[in-house]
């Protein structure tokens, strides 16, 4: 057969007919891939290959891939084989073999699939007086490898150049290899890691390797189900390493993301410690169902909900959730119960092709976390111990005591009235001549962070351990002792048979938090009370509520310090993977896995947090009490197939998945406790009220399939298809088909490049298009759903419906499209990667407006609603310097990203109508048009329209179309320097974006003028005061007289500008010299020096451009630390 195919198709070249024949022969190569067998005779082997100084090592390579022939010749031979120039076109391997080998005391001879290189025979004198030089030439090298803050590296690959003499650190990061001479090249590479390469006999006794830009045809990407080469790959995939995480003072691992990935978006809710982020990735595609992105764990799903129960019971600064609620929503974060030193690395999946094996749950992109595992070698003790401390990095310029006066009095003037009773910071009842500076007094402590960590690894070559411990504390800057501690445990095993044959993984992680904080979040009351309110304790250290009589003249905020929000969650993961090679090419792999997560969270409110009158204190003593439980398991076994066909490679993987996801809330209070001291037990309360419950099983189930063919690693097709089954939907629409397609040319490897143009050390073109379904939407919705009444008929609690039910409604169908170009530059010094995405999500699920008659204002039903998601993304990484002692590296990745409402059938009378504009991105602002103050009365104007200036525009129509409020481009620029054993590394972020200011947020154009409401000082003197004042504020009042229809907040004076730089990580390490490290024998120390959000530059009204101003911003957070090897 295979001759017959060689006549047809190998056409000389220069007819007419070549090029079309053998586009035709790679297509017919990759239709029939799985079908054809090459012959394994040399008859009709043929080889086409010019290019000037080949090595023998080169020659072996070409061979292999044009003709499937192996080639067998022992390393000191090959060294031998004198590098030359070849000029073969289309020839017969026996020829190509008698030319290369011409002038040299070689045979060779072709059997079974081989070709055999063996030197002629000689003489027995000769042959003894070889073997007798070689010994007294070669030279035992021998070491330990690490990186640059010292630590060791198992797994090195540590190379005789130009041989097969190659050996591996173990876990110590010790080598030792016999070299031919003192003249052999010896090279250490690893993934991530740049090669180095030196003489045997100049090798040192350490050898530091320094992580930076790596080669990218070796970087090996983790996919989930797979992995394979980046220079193989045709999907989208970022990567962030073990070592950056370390890097940063971090106790949730997605936080460790911010700005590293292009095209991952990652704002921190809040800066309490055990605060949720907002996770988006190639922006929003649907527009009221989920847009979160799917995490995986060790090839096991994770949840992202978080762990706040339901209704009634609040995280206190992290806000409610609503029963296991998405990430959007706040609460406590999920990832919290994750130990960021247990993690070896995150892979992002991003477009169709990366992310179509995991079908539907992949549809807004896929999150990898992978833990670290053992390696074989001598047992290592790691240990890691770091202290610090956080402050808040950003304060809002507020009115003083004397401004704020002024400005108060100036409100009853305005008003005509005089000041009443009820005025204390006016009337003498307060101390008109105190000043507290309330930012200080709340969010100005120092928050203190431990973090102890330690680890033992080892293991045999064929069985392996990690077992990794840890204990976080972070407390908060809020008065009082509260803070989010954890303790963490992680363990993986992994076993192979002594054939290989068999392998198995089983790992795991458990983690015990305690969140204890106050009801609520204090930087509000920081920023809006008065600067002459009253002191916050009495001089005993009781609570001050500077009374009038017998009633409290303020709230006191310091309340919340007694109030008291505690939350204690557990976490378990666990994953068993088993795999058998059935034949050589064909391996049954089963992955399971087993999820637990369980929070319950006290609120209590004690006595003496109660303002004054003090009476019926039973009934006013509470405890909210809540609790929620999350259960995962999955079950995936699959079948992969990887055969060489021709010159090229066949994988085929094939499998099905059982996923099932258990949760359950409860909430309630509790009061009428007769003292405090019984308020932990509900049991002692005589009031009990039923907040609500949640219990849902959601259930998924696939069969998947991929196949990938490379041809000489240079032209690349990927191929996945998927059925996904879900519960969320009802009958007849629980399945979906989704699958995608991805193409990739390694145009670097085509002999124009590879010969004229050196500088150019890699280069791929890239493009994937799939279609994937989306089901992150709330459960059971296809079905009707009641509640229960009130009221009762005849003693009997009744039922009411509150959803009209509709089975028909089916999945969400998102489109992606990608195109991307990978290049590298003078031997991968300078690594670029662009790529352009473009998604259109449709069939979207909204609430479908109804008639009053139909008893329900809506029904959720798909609409043709179509969202269009696209974006451009760079990464660049350079090494900009490296000498013997010193080196410099830059990174710096840039996300520029678009949205729009392409269409939206019926939009004008549904509940969206006020909210999206067809033809504009979904993250607009309809507001009122600000027009500054009105000269004659002091009344904020707005523009109509019709362009006309009014104080009351009207709603909806006078509301106009502003920018997005989001991001339009972000990224990271990162430094990394380092000379001998320090390094410095240091990274700034950067966004800009449109973003509701502290006027918008806040009530502050209203409520200037009223009781114990400070102002900022921008607006001291600023005021309108008498008619023709031109003034940038409207007249004060201690009513709102200035703006009657509460219109200013949601004006474009609301919003503006919010674009920041900030000084993300700083991280300085020093590598002790060798000698202390032996005089303490220890190994790998290291010690260390962090800052996180150390500065930020920003002209955004407010306290901080990301979090905003109603909650605590980001802390800078700096930590000492050290870290050793025993």
């Amino acid at each position: 057969m295979y001759k017959i195919f060689t006549r047809l198709f190998c056409a000389r070249p220069g007819t007419g007919t070549h090029q079309f024949l053998l586009v035709m022969k790679l297509i017919t190569l990759l239709l029939f891939a799985g079908l054809l067998q090459a012959s394994a005779s040399s008859y009709g082997q043929k080889i086409t290959y010019h290019k000037s100084r080949v090595t023998m090592a080169q020659m072996i390579d070409e061979i292999r891939k044009q003709t499937g022939l192996d080639v067998l010749i022992s390393s000191d031979n090959m060294k031998k084989i004198k590098v030359r120039s070849v000029n073969y076109n289309n020839e017969d391997i026996n020829n190509v073999m008698a030319d290369f080998l011409q002038g040299l005391s070689f045979d060779f001879r072709i059997e079974d699939k081989t070709v055999l290189i063996s030197p002629k025979d000689v003489s027995l004198l000769h042959k003894v007086k070889e073997r007798l030089i070689a010994g007294f030439q070669q030279i035992t090298v021998q070491g330990i490898v690490t990186d640059s803050i010292g630590h060791p590296m198992q797994g090195v690959v540590v190379r005789e150049k130009g041989t097969s003499n190659i050996v591996l650190t173990d876990q110590r990061g010790t080598f030792k290899i016999i070299a031919k001479d003192e003249k052999s090249l010896i090279t250490f590479s690893h993934i991530g890691f740049i090669v180095t390469e030196l003489k045997a006999g100049e090798v040192p006794a350490r050898i530091v390797m320094h992580a930076g830009v790596a080669n990218l045809r070796e970087v090996v990407i983790n996919k989930g189900y797979y992995t394979e080469k980046q220079a193989l790959s045709t999907g989208s995939v970022s990567s962030v390493s073990a070592k950056e995480i370390s890097m940063q003072p971090v106790t949730d691992p997605i936080q460790a993301l911010i700005g590293r990935v292009p095209g991952l978006y990652i704002q921190q809710q809040s800066g309490v410690p055990g605060a949720n982020s907002l996770v988006r990735l190639r922006g929003q595609n649907s527009i009221a169902n989920g847009n979160d992105p799917l995490y995986v764990i060790d090839g096991v799903p994770y949840s992202n909900r978080t762990l706040t129960p339901g209704a009634g019971v609040t995280s206190g600064p992290l806000g409610s959730g609503t029963g296991f609620s998405n990430t959007s929503a706040g609460g406590l974060s999920p990832f919290n119960l994750l130990n960021p030193n247990d993690i070896e690395s995150i892979d992002v999946l991003k477009d169709a092709d990366a992310t179509a094996i995991y079908g539907s749950r992949g549809a807004n992109g896929v999150i990898l976390i992978t833990t670290k595992k053992g390696r074989p070698g001598n047992t290592l003790v790691n240990v890691d111990f770091s202290q610090g401390v956080s402050k808040v990095t950003r304060t809002m310029d507020m009115m003083n005591t004397e401004q704020y006066l002024q400005m108060r009095r100036q409100a009853y003037a305005n008003d005509g009235i005089d000041i009443p009773a009820t005025a204390y910071d006016l009337n003498g009842v307060w101390d008109t001549t105190r000043y507290t500076d309330w930012q200080k007094e709340l969010i100005g402590g120092t928050g203190h962070y431990t973090n102890a960590q330690v680890s033992v690894s080892g293991g045999s070559e064929s069985t392996q351990f990690y077992v990794g411990g840890g204990f976080n504390r972070h407390t908060t800057v809020y008065p009082g002792d509260f803070a989010d501690q954890k303790g963490t445990l992680n363990f993986n095993l992994n076993h192979s048979s002594a054939s290989n044959r068999f392998q198995l993984t089983l790992s795991g992680g458990y983690t015990h938090d305690e969140n204890n904080l106050p009801q609520s979040d204090l930087t509000n009351y920081a920023l809006t009370l008065s600067p002459v309110a009253p002191a916050a304790f009495n001089p005993d250290g009781t609570l001050n509520w500077q009374t009038n009589g017998t009633t409290a003249t303020w709230g006191n905020p310091l309340t919340y310090t007694v109030r008291t929000a505690d939350a204690t969650s557990n976490g378990l993961t666990s994953n068993l993977t088993l795999s058998y090679k059935i034949l050589p090419e064909l391996t049954f792999k089963t992955n399971t896995g087993y999820n637990y997560a369980t929070t319950e969270q006290v609120n209590i409110t004690p006595s003496l947090a109660i303002a004054p009158p003090n009476t019926n204190n039973a009934a006013r003593r509470s405890n909210n009490y809540g609790n929620g439980k999350s259960t995962n398991w999955i079950i995936e076994p699959q079948l992969n197939y990887i055969r060489k066909i021709g010159r090229g490679e066949l994988n085929v993987l094939a499998g099905t998945s059982f996923q099932s996801q258990y949760t359950n809330s409860a909430s309630y209070l509790t009061s009428g406790y007769a003292s405090d001291a019984l308020l932990t037990n509900p049991a002692n309360a005589s009031n009990f009220r039923f907040f609500g419950s949640t219990d849902i099983t959601y259930k998924y189930t696939a069969v998947y399939a991929r196949l990938n063919y490379n041809w000489e690693e240079k032209y690349l097709l990927n191929l996945t298809a998927r059925r996904d089954g879900s519960s969320r939907f009802g009958p007849g629409k629980q399945f979906g088909n989704f699958g995608a397609v991805g193409l990739g040319w390694v145009f670097s490897r085509e002999g124009f490049f590879d010969n004229h143009l050196d500088w150019l050390s890699f280069g791929k073109l890239r493009a994937s298009y799939g279609v994937a379904g989306n089901d992150q939407i709330t459960d059971y919705t296809y079905l009707s759903s009641y509640s229960s009444n009130s009221t009762t008929y005849q003693g009997i609690t009744g039922l009411y419906a509150t959803r009209i039910p509709n089975a028909y409604f089916a999945w969400e169908v998102n489109k992606k499209l990608e195109l991307g170009l990978d290049l590298g530059f003078l031997n991968d010094r300078i690594n670029l990667t662009a790529g352009y995405y473009l998604n259109r999500s449709g069939n979207q699920l909204l609430s479908y407006p109804l008639g009053a008659t139909a008893g329900f204002p809506s029904v959720q039903a798909n609409l043709p609603a179509v969202v269009r998601n696209s974006g451009a993304e760079f990464t660049l990484n350079t090494t900009n310097l490296q000498r013997k002692n010193f080196k410099w590296s830059t990174s710096v990745n840039l996300t520029l990203q678009g949205n729009k409402l392409v269409s939206y059938p019926g939009l004008e009378t549904s509940n969206y109508a006020n909210v999206y504009v067809e033809g504009q991105s979904i993250f607009i602002s309809k507001r009122y048009v600000f027009a500054g103050v009105n000269a004659e009365d002091g009344l904020y104007n707005f523009i109509k329209s019709s362009g006309e200036t009014t104080t009351d525009p009207e709603y909806p129509a006078d509301l106009m179309v502003t920018k997005p409020v989001t991001q339009q481009y972000y990224g990271l620029l990162g430094n990394a320097l380092k000379y001998k054993g320090l390094q410095l590394d240091f990274s700034f972020q950067f966004v800009k974006q449109q973003k509701v200011n502290y006027y918008g947020e806040s009530s502050v154009l209203q409520s200037a003028g009223t009781f114990n409401y400070n102002l900022p000082a921008a607006m001291a003197g600023n005021f309108w005061i008498r008619p023709g004042d031109e003034a940038l504020f409207g007249r004060l009042s201690t009513f709102n007289l200035a703006d009657p229809g509460y219109r200013s907040t949601t004006s474009t004076f609301g919003y503006g500008d919010a674009s920041f730089i900030r000084l993300k990580n700083v991280s300085l390490s020093y590598n002790l010299p060798s000698l202390w490290q032996k005089t303490m024998r220890l190994k790998n120390v290291n010690v260390y020096l962090q800052g996180q959000n150390l500065a930020t530059f920003s002209n955004y009204f407010g306290l901080d451009p990301e979090t905003g101003s109603l909650g605590l911003p980001p802390l800078r957070t700096i930590v000492f630390g050290i870290h050793a090897s025993i």
